[in-house]
């Protein structure tokens, strides 16, 4: 991977490429989140249930066992049938659940899911004309990506990898076929999020409101039909945790003449009642605006919706990367602006989410377990540091700044209008090189930070 896309290019493209490898393993084999634990017991308890014939119990297994599940099916088929040799492991053989070389593994399952991503925007890259080795880097050195997969060991990225195959097939088709649909539909089976961008594809190509419809029903039949022999047993696992999260969708909101209105809802309508009086014609055409709108959906979901987790903005990544790629006029701006974005987002989630990001206790786990032991340490967490340095007073313009350069990497990639010169990044001071190494070390600071959140600092 280090020589893909860099033969012609200068060395230190190389070195940057070595540099994102290490940030990124240096904490996929450190780092955990207790997510990672209990998504890799519940594919054990499906394992389980099998061999006890009680397959379609499995909910109530995760319920016996006091880790209700709360997703749909095929998403936990996928863990069982990764940690078959985890099951082996720690049921024949008698090793701990929380063995190192098992929490590895079940980590690993990732890695497999992200190499499917990469594939796809590789392939989405080359069928529109973008330069394969610049998204790609971008991607790879995304904070939206190391930070939710690497560092926390979040599943997301298994919805994200099947969205991109549907958006793929739906580029080299020319068409929105049956097999991108239901691609879409095994997204949507994973998180409902994939339902978003599909929204959005449908009203873009399809005019018919029938037709609409249709398509609609298809995104949500596979998930519809595996889930009807476990209805029961869902219902009671989940309680209301999807509920709670739909209902955080309309939460913020600003007060009207009689009533008040969600601002998510009110930006993500405009989108379809746009998508839906587009009129472009070709797959590369309605794929450009696509990406455009996608960014806009994801941008406004994680800035208007209340509580929304830090590891599921892995879910914006593809699409800001995609959006930045394909201005190759505006490269250097676009990657200043959408990495000033994605430092802004870290420090916002991991102030509010500090029991996830930069937490005490993520090196409990894994292998540098020995050097923080999680009985014995007086480590911090990056809100305490930031609450003890006094500066929580900044958040909210930290919080304002991180909104502006979301909505000027909007305004500046629009479809429509051009709003820069040309010749813009010739009077950008830093070159590519520099904001590739910046990506860089931004990755590494990161883990820097986690560490000093797990030491004495004296306070």
């Amino acid at each position: 991977m280090i020589a893909f896309g860099t033969k012609n290019k200068p060395i230190l493209y190389r070195i940057t490429w070595i540099v994102l490898i290490v940030a990124s393993l240096l904490a996929f084999v450190s780092m955990w989140y207790s997510d990672l634990f209990i998504t890799y017991r519940h594919g054990l308890m499906l394992i389980d249930s099998i061999v006890d014939n009680r397959f379609f119990d499995f909910y109530a297994v995760t319920i016996e066992r006091e880790y209700n599940a709360a997703y749909s099916i095929p998403i936990y088929i996928i863990f069982a049938v990764w940690n078959i040799p985890t099951w082996i492991l720690t049921r024949i053989v008698g090793m701990p659940e929380d063995a190192v070389i098992c929490l590895l593994w079940a980590k690993a399952l990732l890695l497999a899911f992200l190499s499917l991503a990469m594939m796809q925007i590789y392939k989405i890259a080359k069928l529109r004309g973008i330069d394969e080795e610049k998204v790609m880097f971008l991607f790879m050195s995304s904070l939206f990506v190391f930070c939710p997969l690497m560092a926390v060991g979040q599943y997301d990225i298994i919805g994200v990898a099947f969205s991109l195959c549907a958006i793929r097939k739906y580029l080299e088709d020319g068409r929105l076929s049956a097999l991108s649909i239901f691609l879409f539909s095994v997204s949507a089976s994973m998180k409902f999020f994939a339902l978003f961008p599909y929204l959005i594809l449908v009203l873009l190509v399809e005019k018919r409101i029938i037709r609409i419809c249709i398509n609609l029903l298809f995104g949500v039949l596979f998930n519809f039909v595996v889930m009807i022999p476990f209805a029961s047993g869902f219902k009671s696992s989940s309680g209301s945790f999807n509920g709670v999260m739909l209902q955080r969708l309309f939460t913020v909101c600003f007060p009207g003449g009689n009533v008040n209105i969600s601002l998510f809802c009110l930006l993500i309508s405009t989108v379809c009642v746009l998508a839906f009086l587009s009129n472009r014609k070709t797959s590369e055409e309605i794929f450009d605006l696509w990406i455009w709108m996608g960014s806009f959906t994801w941008l406004s979901f994680f800035i208007f919706m209340e509580r929304a987790f830090p590891y599921w903005i892995i879910w914006m990544a593809p699409f800001m990367i995609l959006l930045i790629g394909t201005k190759s006029e505006y490269s250097r701006v676009n990657v200043l602006f959408e990495t000033l974005l994605e430092a802004g987002f870290t420090f916002m989630m991991a102030y509010v989410y500090y029991w996830v990001y930069l937490a005490k206790g993520v090196f409990d786990k894994l292998l540098l377990k020995g050097l923080f032991s999680d009985s014995n340490y007086a480590g911090k967490s990056f809100k305490d540091i930031v609450e003890w340095l006094h500066l929580e007073v900044y958040f909210p313009g930290v919080c304002a700044l991180t909104a502006v350069l979301a909505a000027t990497i909007l305004v500046i990639n629009n479809p429509w209008c051009k709003i820069l010169p040309s010749d813009i990044d010739g009077g950008i001071v830093c070159s590519e090189t520099f904001l590739r190494i910046m990506r860089g070390c931004l990755m590494l600071l990161f883990f820097i930070a986690s560490i000093l959140c797990n030491v004495d600092l004296g306070f």
